[in-house]
Formats: structure tokens, C-alpha cells, sequence
């Protein structure tokens, strides 16, 4: 009797089985696995029984499966409590089960067996190939979700044995290893070719009429239409072409010769306008570039652009035509079905070499598109899928995207305001490029777990906006990098309203605006990472917890060198913020602490400000608003700088106190607005300074209106103030 073992462990024996069940199987070792995908158990070999195949997921629960000669099977399943396996009568005589049935894919003799995603696919051989024979054609589907029909499949001819194959010889696998095997070859069937057409073919039940948006002639060769594929007349695009009645429906054919672009050009008004409902665009559309260079089985040259904008707004279009070039140049597809709100289904696209922008915003706005093409390419071009499927809203499931060689804007906001996109793909690229990833989920408010991002080399705005507006995201991939790149992570989770903790960011060495409004309107974020970073860099910080309402406590920063605009808008509107980080900083920056608190309504006491020489609008806004706040901070510079205390306590309604200010020297707008509208502000620093500025005081003190003084000395106050002239 075969016995099961799951990672080591021997589960229940496999019930008795018929010795004529079907001889060959697959038997996987546990080292095959990948983390998080379904499992296969491995049953030992015996003299009596053969092996059978047994499908469980990360939690046991699963299927086992014979497979009879015959055809039939017999489905087993494994009892809740793991001790018995358990007959399931609702999946017999021939019927799959669920999410569990599994491809082999052959290789060399000797090497461990490849396999497919399970999540993704399901049966990939041909009718009447039993999973293990790994001999004849393989099909794998057209598009995501699986086709329900063969002939939607695409037929593969690279997961044959290696060897050439004799119809006699096929391999299966055996202890983990390739074998070649000899006896009953598995019959193969072939899916029926379709029925070659010399044309592209545009059908409705309603009349309709073709036209270019411009009247104009656009293309570089010959067109030609037809409403009976036998009588052609040529196109020149000044006026529309009609439909007529053929074959029980409206219909026009078209077709061309030395044509190597049919628009060519980004601007719009080269599209063409479909003016009609329903209307189906089939056939190979390299026909309308040269049909005689089709029907002798090559693909004609494309130039650039040229299908750009094709069928851009042609809103009727519910079928898409085959685009079976397999290497592509720049801008070919760029808009071509951008806002073709009708269309439900994408085409095969089966390019291995991408070009930049061949696929810039193809289904931009194609609010009905339910399901993704395949996009197998490893290697990307520069901004080829940018805003490839951008607004398109019944968009549930996102294509499998298993690129690890990236290029700058390859993959910019490709899925932006997908609605219902739930589920990201993986993205397994471990060297990152310029904007790779730039706002690619941005607006994906049904994306509840966003893919792991293994990157460790960064690229410019790499991350930027990739989560932006994500309201239902409610946890974030690790971020291991440590070498960062300008704006990598900027935006990148701005506006996840549901995220409530953040990832561990353990960078020391910081670049340019790397955290830019990172976590900014995070309104459920409740604690803010670890920031060890002791080299920092200009905009690094700016606004990255902006308006984190639940923020309580923020986190050390310990940089003693700062950087302009590092800290600007750091904890903005933090209003449930408590307590500040000390800033031991002794080297300013420009802008260095702009707003960093402002709104912090809760913030009771202020950090040591230390500095002693100031920069150009250091503290400007720091703590506007921080209507908590009692006690300023001591200030102890000496060397001013321009705007380097504007409005820094602007609006503080409970501030009693005014730090002494000793500067005898000042800088132009150095204390402007400085405690403006600081209502309980009776005390009031001496102000010894003899060499003013262009309005360094100006409403230094504006809507105090709790300070008493007078001109003339005969009123009542408390203080006696020097005013220099």
C-alpha cells in the first residue's frame, strides 16, 4: 500500500486501488516546493501499487487522485482531523477537481521537474494526455483567467522532451529526476486550426461605418476594404467606409499592402471612429499592413507608432482583432484600445522583445475589460506597460508578471484606478529601475495585500505613488533595502487610509526626498518605524507622516547633520501627537524643520532646539498651530538668518511664555508672525537687538491680545519694553 508523507511527516496510507489503474505517475520531493503554493504529497513506490498523485494546500487540506486507464478517476480526499483519507463521489469518472489538478512540464533526463504556478493555470495538455505523460503538445491559455474553450489556447512547442520525439518515447518523472520511458504512447490531439483569413474582418447584426478621425490618409502604403471578400476597392481615408449585409450580418473586410504603419503618429486624430453598436473586430490585424506578407507566414515590419491611437474612444468595439507579432517597436500598440469602454476581452499578446511604449495605455480606460493577457516577456523596455490597463475598473485579477531584468517606467502606473483589482502579482526583480514602478497600484482601493518587493538596488522614484490611495490596503511588504535612490519610496503608501503599521525601513545613508509624504493622510497608522538614518538628504522626511491622525509618538532622529528640507512637514496635523523626538541637530539646513509640527494640536512640550548658528527659514511654521503647546523651547542662537523664526509659533493659543531671544544681530523677517495670534502670551522676551533688518519684527506679536503695553508709560502694564529706534 502507497505511503504519504508530508514534509517528513507519514500521513494516513492511500486506500487499495485497482492494479490496471493507469501506470504512469509523478512523484515530487518535497524540495520542489515553493513557499505558499500548493503541495504535492509524496507516496513511496511499491511492488504492488502504483503511486498516485495527491494535491494538499499549506494546511493539509486537499485531494488525492487516481487516474484509471480507462479515463475515469477516482477522487480522494483528507478527513479534517488527518487521519484517514476519505472518498469524494463528487468528483468522478473524468471530472477535474477543483483547483488542485496540476501540470508537469518535461525537461532534460536527469534535472528536477519544472512546474507552473498552480494559482494561475490548470490543465495545460491536450485532450486525452493524463498528467505525467510529458509527451506531444502542450497548450497554455490565452489570456488569465484559464479559457473555457481549446481553442483559445495558445500551442507551445517548447516544453517537449529535448530530445526529438519519435512518437514512441516520452519522459516522465520518477524519484524527482526526468526518465525516459518506453510502451504505450499517450495519444495526442491536436486542437483544429482556425481558417486562415487574407483580411481583417469587422462585423455587427447593426450597420456601422469606419472612418479616420482627421480624413486623412495616414498610412504609408495601400489599403483596401471590401463587403464580400471579393470585390476590393481602394481606401484612402477621406471619407467612411460603410458596412454591408454578408454572410447574415453587416460586415466590412479590409486588408493592405506595403504598409508599415497604419496611424504612426501620437496624435489622436489619426485613430480611426467606429460609428455603429457591437461591432467585432476579428482576424490578424497584420493584415492591414501587407496581407501577402502574412499569407506566406511571416509578420510585415511595423514602424513606430503604428497602431497608435487605432481604435482609441471607438467606444462599439466589443471584439479586439489577433496582434501576433512577436517583436514589437516603439509606440506599435501605444492607446490603440484607449477608452473602448465595450471591449470585455484583451488579445493574445504574445511579443517576446518589447519595445519602449508598445503597450503605453493599450486598454487605458476600458472600464469593461474583466480579464488581463498573459505578458510572459523576462525582459522589459523602457515605460512598456505605463498605464497599460490605467482605469480600468472591472479589472479583477492582475496578469502574472515575472520580468526580473526592469527599465525605466516599465511598469508606470499600469493598473492605476483598477477599482476592483484585489490581488497584486508577484514582482520578483531584485534590481530595480528609474520610476519602474512609479503609481502602478495607485487608486487600487480593492487591493487588500500588496506582493512582496524583494529589491535590494533601488532605482529613482522607483516606488513613487505605487500604493497611492490603496484604502483597502491593510498591511505593507518588507523593504529591505538599504542603499537608497532619490524618491524611492515617496507616496508610496499615501492615502492608505487602512494601513495600521508601517514596514521596518533600516536604512542609514538616506537620498533625496526618499520618504517624501511616504505614509502622508496613513489615518489609521498608530506607530511610525524605527528611522536610524544618521546621513540624511535634502527632502528625506518632508511630510512623511502628514496628517497620521492616530500617530501618538514619534520615532528617534538622531542625524546631527540636516539637510534642506529633511524634516519639513514631518508630523504635520499629527493631531493626536504627544510628544516630540529630540532633535540633537547642531548643523542646520535651509528649510530644515518647515512645519514640521504644525497642526500637532496634542503636542504639549517642544524638543531642545541646540543650534547656535541658523539657516534660511530653519524654523518657519514649526509649531503653527500647536494649540497645546504651554512652553516654548529655549533658543539659544546667536547668528541668525533670513526667515529663520517666521510663524514658527503661529496660532499656539496656549503658549504663557516667550523663549529669551539673544541675538543682537538680526536677518531680514528673521522673527516675522513669530507669536503671531498667541492669545495667552503674556510674558514677552527682551528684545536687546541693536542692528535690525527689513521687517524682522513685523506682527512679531500680532493677535497677542493678551500683552499690555503702552507709548507713554501711563497705563497699566507689567514689563517694561525697550523698542529700538
Amino acid at each position: 500500500m502507497a505511503k504519504c508523507f508530508y514534509n517528513d511527516v507519514e500521513l494516513p496510507s492511500m486506500p487499495e486501488y485497482d492494479k490496471t489503474t493507469y501506470p504512469y505517475a509523478v512523484i515530487y520531493t518535497n524540495s520542489y516546493h515553493q513557499e505558499d503554493e500548493p503541495l504535492l504529497i509524496v507516496c513511496t513506490y511499491t511492488a504492488d501499487y502504483q503511486p498516485v498523485y495527491a494535491f494538499v494546500d499549506s494546511s493539509i487540506n486537499g485531494y488525492a487522485l487516481y487516474a484509471n486507464s480507462d479515463g475515469t478517476n477516482l477522487a480522494y480526499r483528507l478527513s479534517s482531523d488527518k487521519s484517514e483519507w476519505v472518498l469524494d463521489e463528487r468528483y468522478v469518472n473524468g471530472q477535474p477537481i477543483p483547483q488542485y489538478e496540476s501540470v508537469y512540464v518535461v525537461g532534460e533526463s536527469g534535472d528536477k521537474p519544472n512546474f507552473l504556478k498552480w494559482a494561475n493555470y490548470d490543465v495545460y495538455y491536450t485532450d486525452n494526455t493524463k498528467n505525467g505523460e510529458l509527451a506531444g503538445t502542450l497548450y497554455l491559455p490565452a489570456s488569465d483567467p484559464v479559457p473555457e474553450t481549446r481553442t483559445e489556447w495558445q500551442k507551445q512547442d517548447a516544453y517537449k522532451p529535448n530530445t526529438e520525439w519519435d512518437g514512441k518515447t516520452f519522459y516522465r518523472v520518477m524519484g524527482g529526476k526526468w526518465v525516459k520511458q518506453d510502451g504505450v504512447v499517450p495519444q495526442v490531439v491536436e486542437a483544429e486550426p482556425e481558417k486562415t483569413a487574407n483580411y481583417l474582418t469587422f462585423a455587427s447584426a447593426e450597420p456601422f461605418t469606419i472612418g479616420v478621425n482627421n480624413a486623412t490618409k495616414n498610412w504609408d502604403g495601400t489599403l483596401y476594404y471590401s463587403t464580400d471578400t471579393t470585390t476590393w476597392s481602394e481606401w484612402d481615408g477621406t471619407a467612411a467606409v460603410a458596412s454591408a449585409e454578408h454572410d447574415g450580418e453587416q460586415r466590412v473586410y479590409m486588408r493592405g499592402r506595403e504598409n508599415s504603419k497604419i496611424t504612426g503618429n501620437e496624435d489622436t486624430s489619426y485613430g480611426w471612429t467606429l460609428t455603429g453598436v457591437d461591432i467585432r473586430c476579428t482576424g490578424n490585424i497584420e493584415n492591414i499592413l501587407d496581407y501577402e506578407i502574412v499569407a506566406g507566414g511571416k509578420h510585415p515590419t511595423m514602424g513606430e507608432y503604428c497602431y497608435g491611437n487605432l481604435f482609441r474612444g471607438c467606444t462599439s468595439l466589443s471584439t479586439a482583432p489577433a496582434l501576433p507579432a512577436t517583436e514589437l517597436v516603439s509606440s506599435c500598440y501605444r492607446a490603440m484600445f484607449y477608452g473602448c469602454t465595450n471591449l470585455t476581452t484583451s488579445p493574445i499578446l504574445p511579443a517576446t522583445t518589447l519595445a519602449p511604449h508598445c503597450y503605453r495605455a493599450m486598454f487605458h480606460s476600458c472600464t469593461n475589460l474583466a480579464s488581463a493577457p498573459v505578458l510572459p516577456v523576462a525582459t522589459l523596455a523602457e515605460r512598456c506597460y505605463s498605464h497599460m490597463f490605467y482605469g480600468c475598473t472591472s479589472l479583477v485579477t492582475a496578469p502574472t508578471l515575472p520580468a526580473t531584468e526592469m527599465a525605466d517606467g516599465c511598469y508606470y502606473s499600469m493598473f492605476s484606478n483598477c477599482a476592483s483589482l484585489a490581488t497584486a502579482p508577484e514582482l520578483p526583480a531584485t534590481t530595480l529601475a528609474d520610476m519602474c514602478y512609479y503609481a502602478m497600484f495607485h487608486g487600487c482601493t480593492s487591493l487588500v495585500t500588496a506582493p512582496e518587493l524583494p529589491a535590494t538596488e533601488m532605482g529613482v522614484n522607483c516606488y513613487n505613488g505605487m500604493f497611492y490611495g490603496c484604502t483597502s490596503l491593510a498591511s505593507t511588504p518588507a523593504l529591505p533595502a538599504t542603499i537608497l535612490a532619490d524618491g524611492c519610496y515617496a507616496n508610496m503608501f499615501y492615502g492608505c487610509t487602512n494601513l495600521t503599521t508601517a514596514p521596518v525601513l533600516p536604512a542609514t545613508i538616506l537620498a533625496g526626498g526618499c520618504y517624501y509624504y511616504m505614509f502622508s493622510e496613513c489615518t489609521s497608522l498608530a506607530s511610525a518605524p524605527k528611522l536610524p538614518a544618521t546621513t540624511l538628504a535634502d527632502s528625506c522626511y518632508y511630510a512623511m507622516f502628514y496628517d497620521c491622525i492616530k500617530l501618538t509618538t514619534a520615532p528617534e532622529l538622531p542625524a546631527t547633520t540636516l539637510a534642506e528640507g529633511c524634516y519639513s512637514a514631518m508630523f504635520y496635523g499629527c493631531t493626536n501627537l504627544t510628544t516630540a523626538p529630540e532633535l540633537p541637530a547642531t548643523d542646520l539646513a535651509i528649510s530644515c524643520y518647515y512645519s514640521m509640527f504644525s497642526g500637532c494640536t496634542k503636542l504639549t512640550t517642544a524638543p531642545k532646539l541646540p543650534a547656535a548658528t541658523l539657516a534660511d527659514s530653519c524654523y518657519v511654521y514649526m509649531f503653527k498651530y500647536c494649540t497645546s503647546l504651554v512652553t516654548a523651547p529655549e533658543l539659544p542662537a546667536a547668528i541668525l538668518a533670513r526667515d529663520c523664526y517666521y510663524s514658527m509659533f503661529y496660532g499656539c493659543t496656549s503658549l504663557v511664555t516667550a523663549p529669551k531671544l539673544p541675538a543682537t544681530t538680526l536677518a531680514d523677517k528673521c522673527y516675522e508672525y513669530m507669536f503671531y495670534g498667541c492669545t495667552s502670551l503674556i510674558t514677552l522676551p527682551r528684545l536687546s537687538a541693536t542692528k535690525l533688518m527689513q521687517r524682522c519684527y513685523y506682527c512679531m506679536f500680532g493677535e497677542c491680545s493678551n500683552i499690555k503695553v503702552s507709548s507713554t508709560k501711563t497705563d497699566t502694564y507689567t514689563k517694561v519694553y525697550r523698542i529700538p529706534t
